[in-house]
């Protein structure tokens, strides 16, 4: 590639103002345009004690910074991607060609990136989310490949370019693939997002998992997104965890734990860290059905975040800790000794949203851990958006700075910037001297090394030859604990028979060590599996427990049944970790498991601890048990609860008709139970078997105004509960409850029963009231009589009126005014109040078109300054408040205010910066939040719905609508879903608003 003169003039200014010293100032006093600026970059920089932060690199040297890797010779090798999402950021140019994979290096010493290589451009690479530099291969992940490269002839360029995975979707998405890592037991390790939907190989053809299944997430197992393991080479894929929403990054410790990061659904406070049990389901989405977490179910918890994750369902693995509100972006495990000691042997993460970069000590909590978190680098700049961290082979952190007004929802605010910071305890320094590996010291050195492309090098060499079996024994034998880890881990693999190795760990004091020889005995001698869990039933250690259940998932012999039996009985009922190990290592025999695990408890069996086993095993045998547990009198709700959720988890065989004898118990919970067995029962179970819709006619009346009660209603079409259903609609609190409930109400009759009550209205107050009861619920027989009403002429401006706002709340109604509007049936003030409804359809050519049914008196919109005016001016945040009540609160929430329909908004201020929270609300569709894409779904009844999926299971579809409505949508009744490439948020917003109420409303925002 050639560079122009004007571009090595911008980097020697880069070096110039890196090396000279700026002035200080308040970081406070600049204004936005000089915070932006790469002379104060530092002074917004909080760094903890013992620790300073410096620039390494700066634009234009970098750009949009993705992620990033250090080689073992600290060169820092980056993904850029300046072609990211320019179908919503078309304010900028595409770069034909492509995006790049970059090379800085500090050939001075200095601490700063004074040189740097294009290691390789192309168009195949499209906004790449992950680098591995390993040796002398490069591994690029860019959705839809996982390409390797090979630099053949040392000129820092690629000469070989091979795939070694493609995946079915993901192109040019955050929640694609992400980066490659090295794990102490020489495979790789990676993830992705839950926009890839499958894994396959460079032929085309799907990769099969451990068990022969196709690596695609369709719930044939897995759902959502996947964390995953290989050979160097590609074989031998295995899936460790799946049913995430999008881990941006794993990291594998000295020992093999695997430890990821995960975001939430945009606003739902559910950004969370992860230690990965494998084989484990993470709980985005129901693991059975896949309908999403808002998808009301038998004893959900009142919290979002927990409920979000499905934590009270049983095989949903438990959260390690909640970071809450976030964009959680790069991970990588520490185990060097230049940080201090706080810092060691923990993950370091970089969190996007809050601008920071922090480390999570964690404690050992019985089968897992807890976390806390301290942060290391925080800067005041709001553009700082941490994207990924680095160890550097001196111990350093390089971290990635994406730089940009905005995180998420596929926007950029800016795309020729971008950093990358050095955190070390002095960063005046940083010299990196070619690696001896041919020497004893040096490849020791190399070995133990943090900087994994050193520590992959060294691995190799020590792994080819016997000569460094010396090196490894020493280590093991006098190392420190990741020393010694790392040192096992190899020698095993380098013996002809690991059972030493495997035996001196499993003796080992430190538990650790002794769940690193199960881990060994899985990867190197599985046939020793038994002997060696025999040798560990009785182990004080929960770890070790743990790893051993999980160890006997695939043995499937009486002899591992009894195995897990034992194990089993040491669970003391209230470790989660545990409980989920043991579901995990039982869910392929789980009938063989059970079996034995009865015949050992004996008249145990009723203990808390049983009841909680058999409350997560997947066997037919834990169903009667199940109904066990509800009988006893002393059963608590909750405990009910959780017992009746359990059903869902459990074979089909048996389990309606175990679900129908629980009604009409003489129990002192008689009647929840009654309510959860008719939530639990299968529609189809029902729909066949009169009897026992006979039963639940006798039952319904002491149910009514429960979710269970409508279930009921809904399955048998209980016209005669109208009136029923139109008190739960007016008397419950709950408003996804009450559009079940009125949509219920509609469809058995009721706009029949709305249109009598209209012409009866002797008056216009009785008519605006029938209108304002019902002019939110989008039924489609309920829009089309308010457009039979509309076209009638006798009626007064103020019904009129109330009728088009009614119709102007959905996909129905807007188009139905639209054609009104066109055929020039509405004049003046009705003609306006339409064509702002039509404003804020998501049909694009309707919302193209209302503009020009509106004179220019008729809007407030006029002419906007640019946005970088716009940031200067100063907003009054009492007015945005109102701003954002009078027009935001139809589709937004903050705190309890407004409805769930976008994004939750009480942390946006941290998210977006001002800049970018104008573009959002000028121009909506240039960056649409990932899980609220539109959707159109066409029924063959006629009906239109539109907004965006909350949750979709084989059966049906649940589209969040406009006003925070859920309407489920049977599959069988579509005809037809069409994906909108157009934002749901309403555009246009200037036009409905003052200038200065939208800066006061982005005043208000940007404090939140």
């Amino acid at each position: 590639m050639k560079f122009s003169c004007s571009f090595f003039l911008a980097l020697a200014f880069l070096a110039l103002a890196c090396k000279t010293e700026i002035p200080k100032s308040d970081y406070a006093d600049l204004d936005e345009a000089q915070k932006r600026q790469i002379a104060h970059a530092l002074e917004s920089m909080q760094v903890a004690d013992g620790l300073e932060v410096s620039l390494f690199a700066a634009e234009p040297m970098v750009m949009n910074p993705t992620n990033i890797a250090v080689d073992a010779l600290g060169r820092v090798w980056v993904c850029e991607a300046l072609n990211y999402r320019l179908p919503y950021n078309d304010k900028f140019e595409k770069h034909e060609e492509g995006d790049r994979i970059l090379m800085l290096e500090d050939t001075d010493g200095d601490g700063r990136a004074d040189a740097r290589t294009v290691f390789y451009q192309g168009p195949d690479l499209l906004a790449p989310l992950g680098i591995a530099v390993l040796g002398d291969k490069v591994y690029v992940s860019s959705s839809p490949t996982l390409q390797v490269f090979t630099d053949t002839d040392g000129d820092n360029r690629a000469d070989i370019r091979d795939t070694l995975f493609i995946t079915e979707g993901g192109r040019d998405h955050d929640h694609g693939l992400h980066s490659m890592t090295f794990g102490p037991d020489g495979r790789l390790y990676f993830n992705f997002g839950n926009e890839v939907h499958g894994l396959k190989d460079k032929k085309g053809n799907y990769i099969l998992d451990q068990e022969g299944n196709p690596i695609h997430t369709n719930g044939k197992p897995y759902r959502q997104g996947m964390a995953l393991r290989c050979n160097r080479d590609g074989s031998n894929v295995e899936v460790l965890g799946h049913n995430f929403r999008n881990p941006y990054e794993l990291a594998v410790d000295a020992f093999g734990n695997v430890w990821q990061s995960d975001n939430d659904d945009d606003g739902n406070r559910g950004t969370h860290i992860n230690f990965l049990l494998e084989y484990g389901n993470y709980g985005y989405t129901d693991e059975m059905t896949g309908a999403g977490w808002r998808t009301r179910r038998i004893g959900w918890d009142p919290e979002i975040p927990v409920r979000h994750w499905h934590q009270n369902d049983p095989g949903s693995i438990p959260v390690l800790r909640y970071n809450y509100a976030g964009s959680p972006t790069g991970l990588a495990f520490y185990e060097g000794h230049l940080l201090p000691e706080a810092f060691q042997n923990q993950m370091i993460h970089c969190e996007a949203l809050k601008n920071e970069v922090r480390a999570y000590p964690v404690s050992v909590a019985g089968a897992g851990y807890t976390a806390d978190s301290l942060v290391i680098l925080k800067s005041k700049d709001q553009w700082f958006r941490p994207s990924d961290v680095a160890v550097a082979p001196d111990g350093s952190l390089l971290i990635s700075d994406w730089y940009d007004g905005g995180v998420g929802g596929h926007r950029m605010e800016d795309a020729q910037q971008g950093r990358i910071y050095r955190v070390a305890p002095k960063t005046d320094h940083y010299q990196i001297g070619t690696p001896d590996l041919e020497d004893a010291e040096g490849l020791k050195a190399a070995f133990l090394s943090p900087n994994q492309d050193l520590f992959f090098q060294a691995s190799r060499q020590l792994e080819a030859g016997s000569a460094s079996d010396e090196i490894l024994q020493a280590l093991w034998k006098e190392g420190d604990d990741v020393a010694r880890a790392r040192s096992l881990w190899l020698l095993a693999r380098k013996a002809e028979d690991p059972a030493a190795y495997i035996q001196a760990a499993l003796q080992e004091e430190d538990e650790r060590f002794r769940v690193l020889g199960i881990r060994l005995t899985r990867q190197l001698a599985p046939e020793q599996l038994t002997t060696v869990i025999s040798f560990l039933i009785e182990d004080p250690s929960p770890a070790v427990r743990r790893e051993a259940a999980i160890a006997l998932r695939y043995i499937g012999t009486p002899e591992a049944a009894e195995l897990w039996a034992g194990l089993a009985r040491r669970y003391d009922g209230k470790d989660r970790w545990y409980l989920e190990a043991l579901g995990l290592g039982s869910d392929k025999y789980p009938n063989m498991y059970l079996s034995a695990f009865d015949a050992d408890m004996g008249e145990n069996a009723l203990d808390e601890a049983a009841k909680n086993i058999y409350w997560r095993m997947r066997s037919t045998g834990s169903i009667a048990k199940m109904a066990e547990f509800i009988k006893d009198p002393e059963v608590s709700e909750a405990d009910a609860a959780r017992y009746f959720r359990a059903f869902h988890f459990k074979p089909g065989e048996g389990r309606n008709e175990t679900i129908a004898g629980l009604l009409e118990l003489d129990h002192p919970l008689a009647a929840q139970i009654n309510s959860y067995a008719l939530s639990a029962i299968d529609a189809e179970y029902l729909a066949v078997n009169s009897a026992l819709q006979a039963r639940i006619k006798q039952l319904l009346p002491d149910l009514k105004g429960t979710p269970e009660w409508l279930e009921a209603v809904q399955k048998m079409s209980l016209k005669q509960e109208l009136p029923a259903l139109l008190a739960m609609y007016h008397e419950t609190d709950d408003r996804a409850l009450a559009n079940e409930a009125v949509n219920t109400y509609m469809d058995l009759g009721g706009v029949q029963q709305v249109a009598e009550a209209f012409h009866s209205a002797e008056n216009d107050q009785e008519k605006l009231a029938v209108i304002r009861e019902y002019g939110a619920v989008q039924n489609d027989g309920l829009v089309r009589l308010w457009a039979r009403l509309l076209d009638k002429d006798q009626k007064s401006f103020p019904v009129n009126n109330a009728l088009v706002n009614a119709l102007g709340n959905g996909w129905t109604g807007q188009h139905l005014l639209y054609d009104r509007v066109r055929e020039g049936k509405l004049q003046g003030n009705l003609k306006t109040a339409a064509v702002l409804h039509l404003m804020r359809c998501w049909d694009p050519e309707v919302r193209a078109a209302a503009p020009t049914f509106l004179t220019s008196s008729e809007g407030k919109g006029g002419i906007l300054p640019p946005v970088a005016r716009l940031v200067e001016m100063k907003g009054n945040v009492a007015s945005g408040k109102t701003v954002f009540t009078n027009i935001c609160a139809t589709c937004h929430k903050i705190g309890e205010e407004g409805t769930e329909f976008g994004p939750n908004l009480s942390q946006i201020g941290g998210k977006l910066a001002k800049g970018a929270l104008y573009s959002a609300i000028l121009y909506p569709s240039a960056g649409i939040n990932f899980g609220y894409e539109g959707y159109l779904v066409k029924t063959k009844q006629g009906g239109v719905f539109s907004g965006y999926k909350e949750g979709e299971t084989e059966e049906e579809i649940t589209l969040r609508m406009m006003g925070g409505i859920s309407q489920v949508i049977s599959r069988q009744d579509i005809s037809g879903i069409e994906p909108m490439d157009q934002s749901l948020m309403t555009a246009n917003l200037q036009a409905i608003m003052e200038q200065q109420e939208l800066v006061d409303l982005v005043e208000y925002l940007s404090g939140l």
